[in-house]
């Protein structure tokens, strides 16, 4: 039931819940908080040395296991932004 209301709500704006998000066996999930992470950057609510730390590994973990090229793709491009 938690993967049915995050698949048909907006996520939060909590860098923290959306970082955890990213390690989600549901591809669905992942792409939905990379989403809402990379629109928190974009807006300035998302910033360099300000992000949870696990971030980095997480995205770098997209970058290498993610089997949708565009996830890693733009995993790789949010990464360089923060860190």
């Amino acid at each position: 039931s938690a993967v049915e209301f995050i698949e048909k709500y907006d996520l939060p704006d909590d860098p923290f819940f959306l970082d955890s998000l990213l390690d989600h066996p549901k591809d669905r999930i992942v792409d939905k908080a990379l989403a809402r992470l990379e629109l928190l950057e974009s807006d300035g609510r998302l910033v360099k040395g300000k992000a949870p730390r696990s971030l980095e590994q997480r995205l770098k973990t997209q970058e290498m296991t993610s089997l949708d090229d565009e996830v890693k793709v733009r995993a790789k491009a949010l990464r360089t932004k923060l860190f």
